[in-house]
């Protein structure tokens, strides 16, 4: 059974397989063997709240590797409805042709008492294919049982044997299961037995370490045994590099050394039949085709990548061992074992040096650090020695073009070249990498300096860029293309219109991709709205921007995978009607990880921005990652030009072109303020909560609850929280316009005092608000005195701004008072209000501490009410 996949729906099984397979024929009961070490559980442990919808309460896996037996046992406690139907159903995958699977039992434990399902348990056999859609078909089959009456609050308990070792592998061994989990685990056991006259078995721990295993005999069998109580959950980041490993693992072999994997290999992928008559012809056709043996070597790859489509049929031996060429070349479909082979027998054929290469697509380098074995691998490419030079051709590629020492390939980092007394791993590095390019040129031409513009797009794609893009262009109509490229812009510019037609222009021998785009922009420029007189657009890498990856703002502790190789260069070319005044200006941002410039080149009526990008390494080390995010967010703030001008009579004097660019400073003196500014606020919001005044005297007769005038502070006080919110989110905003005056200005200047002093105002009042709002719905008695007082800091933080803008020549807009006067009325008022209003008086009279009761009178004598002991 694969863990975490206990969850399926029958319906699914039925439309997949269209039947069932008599589970008798399948199946067996019977006790635990008796190599096996059953581990006690606390089943008390499942009383436990908070672990979610389930609890693991044991993970339980041993392998007694001379009997092929894989023994596992799982103990789940069931904490809600969520978790009954993750489990009430279980199911088990084999391989029918060798494995059986061996049912030992299946209990349910509920109120102190086991009840063992097993024996009523009805089970059916399916072949679901899970892979079909990916054309993938390996013939296993799933037993499946639905349990009856499970309910929240059940521990349910169940152990099985999968029994039985493809006979391809001729008895050897190479494995590997997880030391840790995503959740925690309240016994992981994990234990390992073999005979050591018969085999030597090598073990090894990837990843993390853990402790040291119990080391045992148990007959003749050697056993290795990890118990773990309490084994915590693993802590999983995103975007690790292949060769980091984010958990544990326990590896086993006997494959001894990668020679002795080489002799297991040879036989299996060297003798695959004659080459069958018809695809002789085909090779001599390739070969009078061809004047150059590089040429004929890329026509064999085409002709395989082009004519036998790929279909994985891992049935059998099959899982590892290709067809015979006959059938491989009749059916005109194989895997890549099967595509593999026949480019191999057909490059033989024309004299080349070629042989299997077997790489791993998952853990490329890591491939370094495995025992070895079969299960280090996944994928099998060619290996081709040429020229006294290594090549590595994948014919699985079906969009791959270009000539023989451009062809592009990931960086697969170990290969096992499958030949006569090969002894170690093969480098794999990257290929193709000089001409994985990406070239896009975007042309603006503005209509009017209020209204249209035009846009042509033009898009070059080489190397593995242009592999990627016609597998893209393969799938989707030329229509659908259209439409997602107009609306990617459209997201820029709403409203944008088609002009032409898409242009497509494959050159396949030079592997270069051109696409032309046109469109028109109706509403370019953005109209002067409120106080901002001018007009305003934006241009921008928005491509650029699109494949960046710019991950969150955390500290990490692995390794981070970037996108690599990646070559961008955009180019925005704008415009005008007439003369635009614009400054040249270049940018470098750098990194171990990446190299980026922008060079802006001015024109008598217009501008040319150029932007380069550069992934230099596949990853940024843990500690290297602040500076990393850093500087991509950077460079994500230089990927845009702002045009603005005052109007359209006379642009030319006014109008800019504003560079947002600008360094740390501002972003930190921001960070500051708005930290001091909290902080501030949450000292004041402590101090409203244990300001504890008595309750004001009042009649019996006097108005109470939150209505009459009372309802216009309460939506005030509610209403506050938010937008003080806003207010301080709109202030933060306005960095991207601020950003480069902030940056210029020496010292403490006057708009660096504007900004900061209205980021910390901003943020200051934001806690006592809310605490403003719990005094208000508690009735405390401190609600009528904090209510003023935060009419107070209002009025203060106006008047302050306003002095400020003062300072500040040509502000836009003017620095104007009406505002603060506004709040100073409202302090009058409310102020007045809440200490002369009766229903203010009655309503908030709860205390924090309410005052000691009065003294009881003392008419009886103390022994009246309780009896003499």
């Amino acid at each position: 059974m694969r863990f975490g996949q206990a969850k399926w729906h029958l319906l699914a099984f039925i439309l997949v397989t269209g039947g069932v397979v008599p589970a008798d024929e399948q199946l067996h009961r019977s006790g635990v063997p008796g190599w096996v070490e059953e581990s006690g559980v606390d089943l008390e442990q499942g009383a436990v709240g908070g672990q979610g919808a389930v609890q693991y309460l044991l993970f339980d896996y041993q392998a007694n590797i001379e009997e092929a037996a894989k023994y596992q046992n799982v103990v789940v406690a069931l904490h809600s409805e969520e978790g009954v139907k993750d489990f009430a159903q279980l199911d088990f995958d084999f391989q029918p042709d060798y494995q059986e699977v061996i049912l030992h039992h299946i209990r349910i434990h509920r109120d102190g008492e086991t009840q063992e399902r097993l024996e009523t348990a009805e089970f059916e056999v399916i072949q679901r294919e899970e892979g079909m859609h990916n054309e993938l078909y390996d013939g296993e089959k799933t037993a499946y049982t639905i349990l009856e009456d499970v309910r929240p609050g059940d521990v349910l308990s169940y152990a099985y044997t999968i029994r039985g070792r493809n006979p391809i592998f001729g008895g050897r061994e190479h494995g590997r299961i997880r030391m840790a989990y995503s959740v925690p685990v309240g016994l992981l056991k994990r234990r390992i037995l073999w005979d050591p006259e018969k085999r030597n078995l090598e073990w090894q721990i990837l990843g993390e370490d853990v402790k040291a295993p119990d080391e045992s005999e148990l007959d003749h069998l050697r056993v290795v045994d990890w118990t773990i109580p309490d084994s915590p959950a693993r802590e999983i980041e995103t975007n690790t590099p292949p060769r980091f490993f984010d958990y544990s693992w326990l590896e086993w072999s006997d494959y001894g050394t990668w020679g002795g994997f080489g002799d297991w290999a040879l036989p299996i992928y060297s003798d695959n039949g004659p080459l069958p008559g018809d695809l002789k012809a085909i090779c001599e056709q390739i070969r009078s085709e061809n004047p150059s043996p590089e040429e004929e070597i890329t026509g064999v790859l085409r002709w395989v990548q082009r004519n036998v489509r790929y279909l994985g049929s891992f049935l059998n031996e099959h899982t590892h061992a290709p067809h015979e060429l006959d059938d491989i070349f009749r059916r005109r479909f194989g895997d890549c074992k099967d595509k593999g082979v026949l480019t191999i027998a057909m490059l033989r054929h024309l004299g080349h040096d070629a042989a299997p290469a077997l790489v791993n697509t998952s853990r490329h380098e890591a491939v370094d650090q495995f025992l070895p074995g079969h299960a280090a691998f996944n994928h099998l490419i060619v290996h081709l020695d040429h020229g006294g030079e290594d090549y590595f051709l994948d014919p699985t590629h079906t969009h791959q073009r270009g000539n023989l020492g451009e062809l592009s390939l990931p960086a697969y980092g170990s290969a096992f070249i499958i030949r006569p007394d090969q002894h170690s791993l093969h480098p794999a590095p990257l290929s193709g990498r000089e001409v994985d390019t990406f070239q896009i040129e975007e042309v603006f031409v503005i209509e009017s300096l209020s209204g249209a513009a035009t846009l042509k797009v033009v898009s070059v794609a080489m190397g593995g860029e242009a592999n990627s893009l016609r597998r893209t262009l393969a799938d989707d109509s030329l229509e659908e293309v259209q439409k997602n490229y107009k609306d990617f812009y459209d997201g820029f510019f709403p409203g944008i219109e088609v002009t032409d037609q898409l242009e497509i222009e494959d050159d396949e021998q030079a592997n270069r991709i051109e696409l032309r785009e046109s469109y028109r922009i109706p509403l370019f420029w953005t109209e002067p709205k409120g106080d901002d007189d001018r007009w305003r657009a934006t241009v921008g890498a928005e491509y650029l921007r699109s494949i960046l990856d710019s991950p969150e703002r955390q500290e990490r502790r692995h390794p981070y995978q970037i996108s690599f190789p990646s070559k961008i260069t955009q180019t925005s070319e704008v415009t005008f009607p007439e003369g635009w005044p614009t400054d040249p200006s270049n940018k470098s941002i750098s990194h171990p990880s990446f190299r980026y410039t922008k060079e802006v080149v001015p024109r008598w009526n217009g501008f040319r921005a150029t932007y380069e990008f550069e992934a230099l390494q596949p990853e940024v080390a843990a500690e290297d990652f602040t500076s990393y995010r850093d500087r991509i967010d950077e460079l994500v703030d230089n990927l845009y030009m702002y045009l603005s001008h005052d109007g359209v009579e006379s642009p030319s004097g006014e109008a800019v072109v504003e560079d947002n660019t600008y360094g740390d400073f501002p972003i930190l003196m921001l960070g500051v303020s708005a930290c001091a500014g909290v902080l501030t606020g949450v000292l004041l919001a402590v101090g409203m909560f244990f300001y504890d005044p008595t309750a004001r005297p009042s009649l019996e007769s006097d108005p109470k609850g939150l209505g009459g005038w009372m309802i216009l502070p309460v939506i005030g006080t509610v209403m506050s929280p938010f937008t003080l919110l806003a207010a301080a989110i709109s202030w933060a905003a306005n960095l991207d316009e601020m950003g480069v005056i902030l940056d210029e200005e020496s010292g403490f200047g006057v708009w660096r005092g504007y900004y900061a002093a209205g980021m910390f105002l901003n943020t200051l009042s934001l806690a006592p608000s809310i605490m403003l709002v719990m005094l208000l719905f508690w009735r405390r008695t401190s609600f009528p005195v904090a209510y003023p007082l935060c009419l107070l800091l209002e009025v203060l933080t106006l008047g302050i701004l306003y002095a400020l803008e003062l300072r500040i020549e040509n502000i836009d807009p003017p620095a104007n008072p009406n505002e603060m006067l506004r709040a100073f009325v409202g302090l009058l008022i409310w102020g007045l209000y809440m200490m002369t209003s009766k229903r203010v008086m009655a309503t908030f009279v709860v205390r924090r501490k309410p005052g000691s009761p009065p003294l009881l009178p003392q008419s009886a004598a103390p022994n009246d009410s309780v009896p003499d002991s």
